[in-house]
C-alpha cells in the first residue's frame, strides 16, 4: 500500500497528525505491507489504527519491517490470506508475530518463483528447493502449513503450474529417484575434475570459464546454463549500445564464474569477450584504462611489463574486469581489500543505450558497484596502479586455537592473511594459514613449477580425497603426517601471479562478510554445523578493511571477515547452506551476490538499510522497467 493509497484509508486517518507524520516520512518512496501489518498485529486481514500504531512503536529500531520495495500484487495478497485461512487460531497465538512475516516471504517467494516460471519457462531446482525449505519452516510452526496445504492454496490462487512443479520436484528428489539422481551428479563431478586435472597436467590450461556452445551458454562448473535468442559479441561502444537499447530482456557475461544464475537469460545475452582492449596506460600516472571486457590475466601481464600492478587481488584471474566491479572483487587485505578502492571512473551505458562515465562521489558510481549488472552495463573501468612488486607466499599448518587467540597481533603482522579450515572434521584442531608480503628478495627459481605442483596437490586432495583433508585437521600441526602431505612451504612471486590459482575442483560457493568483532563465533557454529553433520567443505576465512567503494557487498560499511564455504559438487550441499547461510545472517552477514544465496529483495531493504534504498532509487533511475533484471536479480533486488 503506498502513502497516497494509504493517508485514504480509515486506520490511517483516526491517527494523531504526528503519528501520520512519522508514517509519510518511513514511507515516502515504499510500500507499507498492510496485510503483513494487520495479520502480524491482530491476526485479521483488516488493517486498524491500533495495527499502524502498533508497527511504529516496534519498528523503530528496524524501520525497514514490513514494508517492501514494490506493490505486493494482488494474487500475493491471495495466496497469504489463503494461508491464513488454512490457521483459523492463528490471532490468538503469542507467536504470531513471528510466524506470519515468514508466511508472507514464502508468498513473496511463491511469486517471483511464478514469474521465473512465465519469464523462463521453468524453474530452477534450487529455487523449488529453497520454496520446500521455506514450507518446511512453516510446517514445524503450523502443521497446516505443509507442503500438501500449501499446493492447495496455490491451486485455488490459480497457480496450477506452480503447485505442478513443487509435486514434480518432490518426487525426484526423494526416495529412489533422488538417490539415483545424486549419484549422477557425483559421477559427472568427479570426471568434471578428472578431465580439469588432465588438462592441467598436460598443457597448463584448466579450461575453467564459462563458454557458449552450440546454442547454449554455461558457467565454469557447468551446472548453470541458458539458451539466449541472441547471444552478441560487440566491439565498439555504438554496437554495444545498440545491442543494449534494441534488447527486451538481457544479461552480459564475462568469465562465468559466477555460483549462481545471476548471468542467465533467456532473451539477449552479451559476452564483452571481444570488447577488451587496453585504450590508456600512462606509467608515470599509474593509470590505466580498459575496457570491461579484458581479463584479468591479460591485463596483470600487460601491467608487470609496464612495471605496474594492483595492490591486491582475488583467488583467480580468470575473470574480466566488468565481472569482477559487478560483484565488488575482495581478496584479504591488513592495507587493501577490494578492487574498487583502486577505481577512479566507470564508463556506464543504461538500458537506453545512453553512456556516462562516472567518478567517485557520484551515486550511479558507487551504485554500480556490486549491483552484478543491474544498474547498466559497465564499458570501461579506469584504475588508479601501483608499482610492481614481488609477494612472498608462506603457507603453514597451524594450532586454530592459538592462532584465533592472536588473529590482532597475525593480521597486524601481515599485509595480506587468509586460513583455509576443513569442515567436517571431527577435532579441527590445525588451520591452514597463507600469508602474503611484499619483498625485495628475488623469484623464486621455478617458482612456476612449485606452484603448479602445490595447486595440483590441493586439488587432488580436495577433488579426490577429502578423507585425508579432515585426518590433517584433525592431528597435531608438526605430526610427520601433516609435513609429509601439507607442507610448510615459502614461494616468491611475481605480485600478478601470488594471489590467485588456476585450478579448482568443481565446487559451489557460499560466502558472506560478518562484521570482524562477530567473525569467530560466527565461524564456530558453521564449524560445529559441519562437524555435525559429516560435512566436507574446505572453509575460507578471509579478511579486508572498511574501504568498499561500493553501496551494496560482503563488505561494506565495517571492517570485515569472510567465510566462504566451498564445497564439491557431488555432495548434496542446499540444506546445509541454507543452515551455515541462517548462522551468518544471525552474525550480520552481508552476501557475496557472485556465489549461491537465498536474499530476497526485502532481505536485502533489512540487511543494508539506507544504502539499499540509494542503490534501488539508482538502479529504476537507469533501468526503469528491468530490462536487465532475471529471476534471480529479480529476487534479490527488486521481487
Amino acid at each position: 500500500m503506498k502513502r497516497e493509497e494509504l493517508e485514504r484509508h480509515p486506520a490511517y486517518l483516526a491517527l494523531s497528525p504526528d503519528e501520520q507524520a512519522e508514517i509519510d516520512e518511513r514511507l515516502a518512496d515504499w510500500y507499507l505491507d498492510a496485510a503483513l501489518v494487520a495479520a502480524t498485529t491482530g491476526g485479521v486481514n483488516e488493517l486498524e489504527a491500533e495495527d499502524l500504531r502498533f508497527w511504529l512503536a516496534t519498528t523503530r529500531r528496524r524501520p525497514w519491517a514490513m514494508i517492501s520495495t514494490v506493490s505486493h500484487p494482488q494474487r500475493a495478497n491471495t495466496l497469504f490470506e489463503g494461508l491464513l485461512e488454512l490457521s483459523p487460531g492463528l490471532a490468538e497465538r503469542e507467536d504470531r508475530g513471528e510466524i506470519v512475516p515468514l508466511a508472507r516471504g514464502l508468498c513473496r517467494a511463491l511469486i517471483v518463483a511464478e514469474g521465473a516460471r512465465v519469464d523462463e519457462g521453468f524453474i530452477r531446482d534450487e529455487q523449488l528447493a529453497a520454496l520446500m525449505r521455506r514450507i518446511g519452516r512453516l510446517e514445524q510452526r503450523v502443521e497446516q502449513w505443509s507442503d500438501a496445504g500449501v499446493k492447495q492454496v496455490l491451486c485455488e490462487a490459480g497457480f496450477d503450474e506452480l503447485a505442478e512443479a513443487l509435486s514434480n520436484y518432490v518426487k525426484t528428489h526423494r526416495g529412489v529417484r533422488g538417490f539415483l539422481q545424486r549419484v549422477g551428479e557425483r559421477l559427472d563431478t568427479k570426471l568434471f575434475d578428472f578431465v580439469r586435472g588432465g588438462l592441467f597436467v598436460t598443457t597448463g590450461a584448466t579450461d575453467h570459464e564459462g563458454e557458449y556452445r552450440g546454442r547454449t551458454w554455461s558457467n565454469w562448473t557447468q551446472n548453470y546454463e541458458a539458451e539466449p535468442g541472441s547471444f552478441l559479441r560487440p566491439r565498439s561502444e555504438d554496437e554495444l549500445s545498440s545491442a543494449i537499447a534494441g534488447a527486451r530482456k538481457l544479461r552480459v557475461v564475462g568469465g562465468g564464474h559466477s555460483f549462481n544464475a545471476s548471468p542467465l537469460c533467456s532473451g539477449r545475452m552479451i559476452s564483452l569477450d571481444a570488447y577488451d582492449r587496453i585504450l590508456e596506460l600512462e606509467p608515470e600516472a599509474r593509470r590505466v584504462k580498459v575496457q570491461a571486457g579484458i581479463r584479468l590475466r591479460d591485463l596483470n601481464k600487460a601491467l608487470w611489463e609496464a612495471g605496474l600492478g594492483l595492490p591486491v587481488l582475488g583467488s583467480t584471474d580468470a575473470q574480466s574486469i566488468g565481472g569482477l566491479i559487478a560483484t565488488d572483487l575482495h581478496g584479504s587485505g591488513r592495507d587493501h581489500g577490494f578492487l574498487s578502492e583502486q577505481v577512479r571512473a566507470l564508463r556506464i551505458i543504461a538500458a537506453d543505450g545512453e553512456a556516462q562515465t562516472v567518478e567517485p562521489g557520484d551515486e550511479l558510481f558507487h551504485a554500480a558497484i556490486g549491483a552484478i549488472g543491474t544498474c547498466g552495463v559497465v564499458a570501461e573501468v579506469e584504475l588508479e596502479l601501483v608499482e610492481r612488486y614481488h609477494l612472498e607466499k608462506i603457507t603453514e599448518m597451524v594450532d586454530r586455537s592459538e592462532t584465533e587467540a592472536n588473529i590482532d597481533k597475525l593480521l597486524a603482522a601481515n599485509e595480506h592473511l587468509s586460513f583455509y579450515y576443513v569442515g567436517g572434521s571431527e577435532l579441527s584442531e590445525a588451520v591452514r594459514v597463507h600469508r602474503w608480503n611484499r619483498t625485495e628478495a628475488p623469484l623464486s627459481d621455478n617458482w612456476e613449477k612449485l606452484k603448479t605442483r602445490k595447486e595440483l596437490n590441493d586439488f587432488a586432495i580436495s577433488a579426490y580425497f577429502p578423507g585425508v583433508a579432515k585426518k590433517i585437521a584433525d592431528i597435531d600441526e608438526d605430526a610427520w603426517l601433516s609435513d609429509a602431505l601439507a607442507p610448510d612451504e615459502a614461494l616468491v612471486m611475481p605480485g600478478s601471479s601470488g594471489f590467485g590459482r588456476k585450478l579448482f575442483y568443481r565446487h559451489d560457493e557460499l560466502e558472506y562478510g560478518v562484521p570482524f568483532e562477530r567473525y569467530q563465533s560466527c565461524l564456530s557454529q558453521v564449524m560445529a554445523l559441519l562437524e555435525a553433520e559429516e560435512f566436507f567443505s574446505i572453509v575460507e576465512v578471509r579478511f579486508t578493511p572498511d574501504s568498499s567503494q561500493a553501496l551494496l557487498g560482503p563488505g561494506v560499511g565495517r571492517r570485515s571477515a569472510y567465510i566462504e564455504l566451498a564445497t564439491p559438487l557431488s555432495q548434496d550441499h542446499e540444506t546445509i547452506f541454507a543452515r551455515a547461510e541462517t548462522i551468518m545472517l544471525a552474525h550480520g552477514g552481508q552476501p557475496h551476490l557472485g556465489k549461491k544465496t537465498s536474499m530476497t529483495a526485502h532481505d536485502m531493504l533489512e540487511t543494508f538499510g539506507d544504502r539499499f534504498t540509494r542503490f534501488t532509487a539508482v538502479r529504476t533511475r537507469q533501468d526503469p522497467q528491468g530490462k536487465f533484471l532475471n529471476a534471480f536479480c529479480d529476487r534479490v533486488l527488486c521481487e
